[in-house]
């Protein structure tokens, strides 16, 4: 199954595309807005694997949280394309497609995603089985305090930021886990929304996708084209 992922949700666009063949492709843009550019970027993706619009078996897109403008882009990009080309569409969230853009040995880790001001959008992940995770929640630099005492690695787009707001005390027990680790890979979002895909007890051409709200500011505000199917 060839499939090909984006993700509109932080500042710098990105696609992905993994092939039956095993081939991948994953890169990011720093281009000024997403809408502009997005399909075009899509075709030089898929031209560089020698793949035509009629190759692609599955699209997903990251479904958040992230910028609310840049998923409303994304993921009215990807179902538009999906309806009119008949093709299934998975959406990943945030927080797996940054749980599958890791090593192991980077765990303990701390994904963070900004929302506004000082407060994230985080999560602990304790170890890579996922028997210790804890839930996503929305909390600012002072919810460290609540998390396992142990060294921690931070990942995500809103790792700068965080260890920016983060005390003396804090830097020494939460540390970045590098610039390679701010945002998804997008060869690995495209594996795992094949392994959703897999799973789902939906019909493949549902196309009803959903932003991932996790305020009810957020979820009050509806997206115009998520009940939109053929």
């Amino acid at each position: 199954m060839n499939i090909l992922a984006i993700d509109t949700s932080t500042l710098r666009l990105g696609i992905g595309i993994v092939t039956d063949d095993g081939e991948s492709f994953s890169r990011r843009w720093a281009d000024e807005g997403h809408s502009a550019p997005l399909f075009g970027r899509i075709e030089s993706a898929m031209d560089q694997l020698g793949l035509g619009l009629g190759d692609i078996d599955l699209l997903s897109v990251i479904s958040g949280p992230g910028s609310f403008t840049g998923l409303r882009i994304g993921m009215a990009g990807v179902l538009g394309w999906a309806v009119s080309a008949g093709l299934p569409v998975q959406s990943v969230d945030s927080f797996a497609a940054m749980r599958a853009s890791v090593p192991d040995s980077i765990y303990p880790l701390l994904i963070a995603i900004h929302s506004r001001g000082g407060d994230f959008y985080m999560q602990y992940l304790a170890s890579p089985d996922g028997t210790e995770d804890s839930e996503p929640f929305m909390g600012s630099v002072e919810s460290l305090s609540s998390l396992p005492s142990d060294r921690c690695k931070v990942c995500g787009p809103g790792t700068v930021k965080l260890t920016e707001l983060m005390n003396s005390a804090q830097k020494g027990q939460f540390e970045s886990a590098g610039s390679g680790y701010f945002e998804p890979d997008m060869s690995a979002v495209c594996r795992v929304a094949g392994e959703l895909f897999t799973k789902r007890e939906t019909a493949p051409d549902d196309y009803k996708i959903e932003p991932y709200y996790m305020t009810l500011s957020q979820a009050q505000i509806k997206f115009e084209s998520r009940e939109r199917r053929l």
